[in-house]
């Protein structure tokens, strides 16, 4: 085992992020992560509206 404190592999981890464009890794996972809530949102909403509306009953 090696004696180097926790956050060296941190900040190794870190650096690495830094060289391959840590920046736009970061915003494509944000916007990655919003559009499936996003989506999964409206696959609860839009059929509990069209229940709620009356959508598709004759």
């Amino acid at each position: 085992m090696t004696n180097q404190p926790k956050s060296d592999w941190r900040q190794r981890i870190q650096n690495r992020l830094n060289r391959i464009g840590g920046k736009r890794l970061k915003k494509l996972g944000f916007y990655g992560f919003m559009f499936f809530l996003i989506k999964g949102l409206l696959w609860l909403i839009v059929p509990a509206a069209m229940i709620y509306f009356g959508f598709g009953s004759d």
